[in-house]
């Protein structure tokens, strides 16, 4: 399967770091022979950020080095990358067939993803989970929920 493994962020550690402008990231697509990647995905807490179609010849070893810039969060963030590619027609490592309501046609592909890597955007040096972080919010804003994000 694709794997975007290992992402260098900062000092090419992946964790947590503290940003102080903006973070440049680069997300390295690793791929055996008998799987293709053709596209890679950036999330930010689980929300779509970017997508990038790859080219190039489809030989193991790096596929791709996606580089991108992430402007500084207002808060912390988990990103994740996911690399995907066509699916397999070899009747190995073949992924189970997902439940599709709407359609009988399944179109298979194969995915790869990183782990999460903690953007620290507060430097506080910990992590606060989503309450904590709303609770900030709700108190800066006092009574104008126009103030809230």
């Amino acid at each position: 399967m694709p794997a975007p493994a290992r992402p260098p962020v900062g000092d090419g550690s992946s964790g947590p770091l503290a940003l102080v402008a903006a973070a440049r990231l680069e997300v390295t697509v690793r791929v055996p022979a008998w799987v293709r990647a053709d596209r890679v995905q950036r999330f930010a807490n689980g929300l779509f950020l970017r997508e990038q179609a790859l080219g190039g010849q489809n030989r193991p070893g790096v596929k791709a080095r996606v580089r991108f810039t992430l402007p500084q969060p207002a808060h912390e963030v988990h990103l994740v990358a996911l690399a995907t590619g066509p699916g397999m027609r070899e009747p190995i490592r073949e992924i189970p067939r997902p439940f599709q309501p709407a359609d009988k046609a399944v179109v298979p592909r194969v995915v790869g993803s990183t782990n999460p890597v903690w953007i620290d955007a507060d430097n506080e040096e910990t992590s606060s989970s989503a309450l904590d972080l709303a609770r900030r919010l709700v108190e800066r804003a006092g009574n104008d929920a126009g103030k809230l994000p």
